[in-house]
């Protein structure tokens, strides 16, 4: 909550570096997590493009969105950016949100195990650098 108060000569100001980030894993060129922009939003489609779009093996058809949900267990949808960079249909490029994971798949796609132990591993790899 931001408080009201004027600013007395020798005071500090700390100001957080930006934390608001998201992962991009899977079949793409440079996997890695990134720093959300403030005040803009950040979409399926601009995930991959930070991620230095797909390798040779990657795949739209089958793009997993990992998402926390309010008790910090991930919730996993399914996505076809295919589709939207096809025709447009904008319900295949989400929004992406902090701590959410994206996956992109080989042209063979890929199982919920696969996905649970890459989400174990991300997890483990937060709590210890945070």
């Amino acid at each position: 909550t931001p408080v009201d108060f004027e600013l007395q000569p020798g005071d500090y100001v700390y100001v957080r570096t930006n934390e608001r980030k998201f992962t991009v894993l899977g079949q793409v060129k440079a996997a890695g997590e990134f720093v959300m922009p403030d005040a803009k939003s950040v979409t399926l489609a601009d995930a991959l493009a930070r991620a230095g779009g797909l390798s040779d093996k990657g795949s739209l058809l089958r793009v997993a969105l990992a998402r926390p949900n309010a008790k910090g267990k991930y919730e996993i949808s399914m996505y076809g950016l295919d589709k939207f960079l096809k025709s447009g249909d904008a319900t295949q490029n989400p929004v992406i949100q902090p701590d959410d994971v994206v996956f992109f798949t080989t042209t063979r796609g890929f199982n919920l195990q696969d996905m649970t132990s890459v989400l174990s591993s991300l997890l483990l790899v937060r709590t210890i650098t945070r």
